[in-house]
């Protein structure tokens, strides 16, 4: 639902039909500067350059926003002010004060009878800072008529494969079940760092061609033999020599496999493990469907990991890889970098 909403408001601001004003929030920042990108795009199309506005939470007042919208241009009808880092304005962060009410009044008011052709975009870009919608005024702004409001949330990890293959078919073209399974595994849902995957791929292959794992290991970062599915599979079949030249490459390429993202990969894969061993219909299309595969052929991988790993042990391995995410973030853990730490996991693993 979202990505649909997103992709309608993407495509208004393509076309020029631009809301009067944009309340961008959120976890996902993917959403929120994808919007701006859009936007700034559509002003240097048009050569409107001379009517853009950026402010900033840290520097300027939403007032100093209304004036810019209220004023009318001697040559131009057309303005975009964008307010980047919202979320650091005080009018949002203290709107009940008195110091603030008149602001948000004037910004109400201002909301019924918008000026033509003059567009806001308030980007809220700190997902720990979100505007608290609880609030009377939040809640108005959000379902007012003249603002077009868009909450960006994270999408599941589930769900990423699918958002891969919905955003590739709508750049006209196909990708294979194995081939986005690998993307969403190896990359999780870091969706700016899916999406210039993504092009480089799209550059270096032709119209016509599906994109296929081969793909993906000749023109991304996911090298064929030392990936987050492959650290997986090598744990699933108790590889240990596999499995520590993974780990060493990981180390030599901590940029491109930050524990943040093999922690949560790690976690989903033997939360599926021990879900497997909690279903008591073992066939493999149930499995499949259970597990939420993007084919059969992967639940050989997972029978092979319940072979390896029992419920007590997988459980163990779930309570393991909580308490490495706690040293990752240097919680209880004044030492050892992360990337002894994933050695130290990956033994306990296998051990």
């Amino acid at each position: 639902m979202l990505y649909t909403e997103f992709k309608v408001l993407i495509k208004n601001i393509k076309k020029g039909a631009f809301a009067p004003v944009y309340f961008l929030y959120g976890e996902e920042l993917y959403y929120i500067h994808k919007a701006i990108q859009t936007a700034e795009q559509f002003i240097r199309d048009t050569n409107n350059e001379n009517n853009l506005f950026v402010l900033e939470g840290k520097k300027q007042k939403l007032n100093d926003a209304l004036l810019i919208l209220q004023e009318v241009g001697m040559f131009s009808s057309f303005k975009l002010v964008i307010f980047r880092d919202a979320h650091l304005l005080k009018e949002f962060q203290n709107s009940t004060s008195k110091e603030f009410a008149s602001v948000i009044d004037s910004f109400l008011k201002y909301l019924n009878n918008p000026t033509p052709q003059h567009h806001l975009f308030l980007c809220f870009e700190d997902p720990e800072k979100k505007p608290d919608e609880r609030k009377t005024f939040i809640k108005e702004l959000i379902q007012h008529s003249n603002v077009a409001a868009l909450k960006a949330e994270k999408v599941k990890d589930y769900k990423i494969k699918d958002w891969i293959k919905q955003y590739v078919f709508d750049l006209g073209r196909m990708i294979d079940d194995r081939a986005a399974f690998k993307l969403a595994e190896n990359i999780g849902n870091d969706l700016m760092r899916i999406e210039k995957e993504i092009e480089k791929i799209i550059i270096n292959t032709s119209e016509k061609e599906e994109i296929t794992e081969q793909h993906i290991s000749k023109y991304t970062f996911v090298n064929r033999e030392y990936n987050i599915y492959e650290l997986q599979k090598a744990l699933a079949e108790k590889d240990v020599l596999k499995a520590n030249m993974i780990i060493k490459y990981f180390g030599e390429n901590k940029n491109d496999f930050p524990m943040e993202r093999i922690l949560p990969s790690l976690n989903t894969y033997f939360s599926k493990v021990l879900k497997y061993h909690l279903l008591e219909n073992k066939d493999d299309n149930y499995v499949k469907e259970q597990l939420q595969l993007p084919h059969v052929f992967f639940v050989k991988e997972y029978k092979t990991a319940a072979h390896h790993y029992s419920r007590p042990k997988t459980k163990q391995i779930l309570y393991l890889l909580q308490d490495y995410d706690l040293k990752s973030k240097k919680v209880n853990n004044y030492s050892l970098e992360n990337t002894q730490l994933l050695e130290e996991l990956v033994w306990h693993i296998l051990h």
